[in-house]
């Protein structure tokens, strides 16, 4: 009986000249759409500090930012001990951190967040100029 199934198998395979599975359009489009999202890692962290520095990010909003990327607060009370009154290095520490941290982290999850903080212009921008529809 396995022998009669494989000869069948074999037979139909050669007759249609078709791959044996299908792929619904929407399946590839959605496939598609997961390659186009540009998932930042550590290297990024130059360009994202330049684009909220263009954008006068107010690096005060550092803490805020950090919990709204998903960050933990203990992690954040750290940065803010061992940089104490200094928000840049604060803020550069927060994104490394998310950057680490976030597997999935998008340029779309940072325009969230910041403006979650209150920077809608520099989150329009980082939307307009970074996050793929």
């Amino acid at each position: 009986m396995f022998v009669s199934y494989l000869y069948f198998y074999i037979e139909t395979i050669t007759q249609n000249d078709k791959p044996a599975t299908n792929y619904s359009p929407t399946q590839i489009s959605e496939s598609n759409d997961d390659q186009q999202k540009v998932i930042l890692t550590i290297r990024d962290l130059v360009d994202i500090v330049r684009v909220l520095k263009d954008c006068k990010f107010q690096t005060i909003k550092w803490f805020d930012l950090g919990l709204y990327l998903g960050l933990i607060h203990n992690d954040l009370k750290v940065i803010e001990t061992n940089y104490p009154r200094d928000t840049e290095q604060c803020l550069r520490e927060c994104l490394a951190k998310w950057l680490t941290d976030d597997i999935e982290a998008t340029w779309d999850k940072l325009a969230i967040a910041v403006g979650e903080v209150k920077e809608t212009t520099v989150a329009e921008y980082i939307k307009e100029q970074y996050v793929r529809d």
